[in-house]
């Protein structure tokens, strides 16, 4: 997102998306309105915009610190590595260790590049998961654009 990086927002139906995370198309108002579009009208979340650095275990904690409790943590950046989501595995166990919040994170992944085929793509999500015990941590992969 290109605006309010470094806050918490909360957002419902009626927010106006190009002004909460700015007029050029990014992988969180993708995603945001995908959700909402899916969620109906009752439909509410809460976005922590972050730089191109990715540092979302200082979002969560920062949204933590305001009071928001929610179930899931959705993490637009694709991850490329079991690493990552054991990190976002050890999250989630830490949030129900300190606050009593029971969450699960949702994990972007890439989707099947112009010059892959279905069999290489396959190999190459396989290898994110490989070998990993992980169970409060799904991955997502972007394969419609609307996921």
């Amino acid at each position: 997102s290109t605006k309010n990086i470094g806050k918490v927002l909360a957002l419902n139906t009626d927010s106006d998306l190009d002004n909460e995370l700015g007029i050029p198309a990014s992988d969180l108002k993708t995603q945001i309105t995908a959700a909402r579009l899916n969620g109906g009208d009752r439909w509410s979340c809460v976005a922590a915009p972050i730089g191109a650095e990715g540092d979302w275990p200082k979002a969560l904690e920062m949204a933590q610190q305001q009071g928001f409790s929610v179930e899931a943590v959705v993490i637009t950046k694709p991850v490329t590595s079991g690493a990552e989501l054991s990190t976002m595995h050890d999250a989630a166990i830490q949030l129900n260790n300190v606050y009593g919040r029971r969450t699960f994170v949702m994990a972007a992944t890439e989707g099947l590049k112009p010059v892959q085929t279905w069999s290489e793509y396959l190999l190459t999500q396989q290898d994110i998961t490989q070998g990993l015990a992980a169970p409060r941590v799904l991955v997502v992969p972007q394969l419609h654009g609307n996921d």
